[in-house]
């Protein structure tokens, strides 16, 4: 997707979290996307996340909440980074967007089912949950939601759900 060795320059505006964290503002300085493979080494599978978003600042924030809540995090930009960072690492749960520009959240959250069966995946909607169809209800291929806007409890109550539902293949 990017020539390798390519630096890619992200720098995020100022954005308002939830509580409790207010008001934080963080940039995510220059780095290069080979870079990121030293974000795969943590120390328990229990409490790696991969967190999947086109939204250089949802994926900020939502990596913040998840190392907040004491999860190591891993930000895939897209679902091809994510299925790259699968393929190096096991996690115990993808949070993905279910809209994004190459393949969208159900899309991926199939693609990760097929090949890691044992990795539990949310999707982040704004959809109301009436308007979500049954082919895609939780159990089939997406073990839960996070309805945005959603606060660390909420993020929290849903990661231990898919958690202990989790089966190791």
């Amino acid at each position: 997707m990017y020539p390798q060795g390519l630096t890619v320059p992200l720098a995020l505006p100022s954005v308002m979290l939830p509580a409790p964290f207010e008001t934080a503002y963080w940039a995510v300085p220059e780095c290069r996307l080979a870079d990121n493979d030293h974000l795969l080494q943590t120390d328990s599978d229990d409490c790696r996340i991969l967190i999947v978003d086109d939204d250089p600042a949802v994926l900020a924030r939502v990596a913040k909440m998840a190392h907040r809540l004491g999860f190591h995090s891993t930000m895939a930009f897209d679902a091809v980074d994510a299925l790259y960072y699968l393929t190096r690492q096991s996690y115990r749960v993808v949070i993905a967007n279910d809209e994004m520009r190459s393949i969208d959240g159900y899309q991926l959250a199939l693609r990760i089912k097929r090949k890691y069966s044992g990795t539990a995946v949310i999707i982040m909607t704004q959809c109301h949950t009436g308007a979500i169809s049954e082919p895609v209800a939780p159990g089939d291929i997406i073990d839960g939601w996070l309805l945005r806007p959603f606060d660390l409890k909420t993020m929290r109550k849903q990661i231990d759900r898919v958690g202990r539902q989790r089966v190791i293949p």
